[in-house]
């Protein structure tokens, strides 16, 4: 697809609700907005997702889907003896959790 034809936002003026600069510069940039990742965010995850899932791959760790989180699954991964393992998930809102449980 051609870049003239995406949807690229870009703003003139700082943003009222920007909290830092970081978040200036990326609601300026057309990267985010305040609920959304636009495509150049959604492309930016993506590759941050990938090289952060290829690193975790090459140390053995397995990504797993849990809608709640690690927590109400955590007594039934450290009843499984083979440690230690590490586990993580990528959520919506990109905060990576990671866990590794150590049984010695």
């Amino acid at each position: 697809m051609l870049w003239s034809r995406l949807y690229i936002p870009t703003l003139r003026d700082d943003p009222a609700e920007a909290e830092s600069a970081g978040h200036r510069l990326l609601t300026r940039a057309g990267y985010i907005r305040p609920s959304a990742y636009l495509y150049l965010g959604r492309r930016m995850l993506s590759r941050i997702q990938a090289l952060v899932r290829r690193h975790l791959d090459s140390i053995g760790g397995q990504e797993m889907l849990a809608p709640q989180g690690f927590d109400p699954l955590s007594a039934e991964l450290a009843s499984y003896r083979r440690f230690p393992q590490v586990w993580y998930q990528f959520r919506g809102e990109f905060r990576m959790e990671a866990c590794c449980i150590d049984l010695d």
